[in-house]
């Protein structure tokens, strides 16, 4: 399994080194394979199995992170309300603006839009 191929005198090659290449991941080298398929053969000791448990249950315990654009909904609720303080705005304007065709100008506008 952890069988190294001999291209020639100089250049010694893992197998799996070629496939890394191939999938554009150029820093991962012969010495990195061979590493981390010997540390494979490893035995884990005690603090290592607990250390793997620690972070397992952070995992399992940390809130998922919430996409801030799932978050935002906008209910029917939402829109009668702020329909109902636009209405409520121009309705302001219309009886106080001293200049009746500005605020029916901005009021075509605002129902336009």
């Amino acid at each position: 399994m952890n069988r190294i191929v001999m291209m020639d005198d100089t250049t010694v090659q893992h197998p799996h080194a070629g496939l890394a290449h191939q999938v554009s991941l150029g820093e991962i080298n012969e010495e990195d394979i061979a590493e981390l398929l010997e540390s494979h053969d490893e035995e884990l000791s005690n603090s290592d199995l607990l250390e793997i448990e620690r972070q397992l249950t952070e995992d399992q315990e940390a809130p998922e992170p919430r996409n801030p654009e799932q978050a935002k909904t906008l209910s029917t609720k939402d829109l009668s309300e702020a329909f109902c303080l636009l209405e409520n705005a121009m309705a302001i304007f219309t009886e106080k603006d001293r200049q009746q065709e500005r605020s029916a100008q901005v009021n075509r506008m605002i129902t336009d839009a």
